[in-house]
């Protein structure tokens, strides 16, 4: 992590010193002690919904994966009502990279330089945060987002931004409650379709590695969307299911 200023700092040192510093070298700056993502997702989780405990799922890479690249190659089929228009963030090689664990030697930058970090992202999380909830919808636009569309039905900078955020995610809760069944249905669903092949005897290696294939996909996926905070993995049992439908008419 980085901040912009401290960035421009560092090369307007690098030009000031350039006869002083070797024809080639290389330095790194930044924050010496990254923040890992999941404590980086806990400090902005917990204020922003105002919950004390927030847990993450873990979610196999393998699976993770799947789910980033079969995003992303729907994108163009989502209707921009639902999305609109973004594409997703997570793509199939930042999930390999989820793991990886970024400590910087940034001695070289202070020795030549006399640079060193003076802004700690964990110590501005705070503002961000009050800053976000404080006008969502100019704190969206500023940053280039796309805005929920919670968001985009509240006045900017009404007290009660909180208010609506909050009414509108224990909506989204109660609704995405009351259709649990759906997902424990496409969790069976996917059983079958990984039963099938033998049970059926289908002659067809190709058809019965398909349907497993697709059963395992379901059932991973319809898992994901028990959670409110992963239903979007309901849109890609959709995309599963359109998939099977169209398998059949062609057979």
């Amino acid at each position: 992590m980085l901040h912009k200023d401290e960035m421009i700092d560092a090369f307007r040192r690098t030009v000031q010193r350039r006869a002083e510093l070797p024809p080639q070298t290389a330095m790194l700056i930044g924050e010496a002690e990254a923040i890992s993502y999941e404590t980086l997702q806990d400090q902005l989780g917990r204020p922003i919904h105002g919950e004390t405990e927030w847990t993450t799922l873990s979610v196999p890479e393998p699976a993770a994966k799947l789910g980033a690249a079969i995003e992303e190659k729907l994108e163009p089929l989502v209707p921009d009502a639902l999305d609109q228009g973004e594409k997703p963030f997570i793509r199939p090689f930042m999930v390999e990279m989820a793991d990886d664990h970024y400590a910087l030697d940034t001695s070289r930058a202070r020795e030549l330089l006399g640079w060193a970090p003076k802004l700690r992202l964990a110590q501005v999380l705070p503002a961000l945060v009050a800053s976000l909830k404080k006008d969502p919808a100019t704190w969206y636009e500023r940053h280039g987002i796309a805005a929920p569309a919670w968001v985009q039905t509240a006045a900017a900078g009404t007290a009660q931004i909180d208010a609506i955020r909050t009414r509108h995610e224990a909506e989204f809760r109660n609704a995405h409650r009351q259709h649990l069944w759906a997902h424990f249905f496409n969790v069976f669903l996917g059983i079958w379709l990984i039963a099938s092949p033998p049970i059926l005897g289908l002659e067809s290696s190709l058809l019965a590695w398909s349907d497993t294939i697709a059963g395992i996909a379901l059932v991973v996926f319809a898992a994901l969307s028990l959670s409110w905070r992963l239903a979007w993995a309901r849109w890609v049992c959709a995309a599963i299911g359109a998939r099977l439908m169209s398998a059949q008419r062609c057979s």
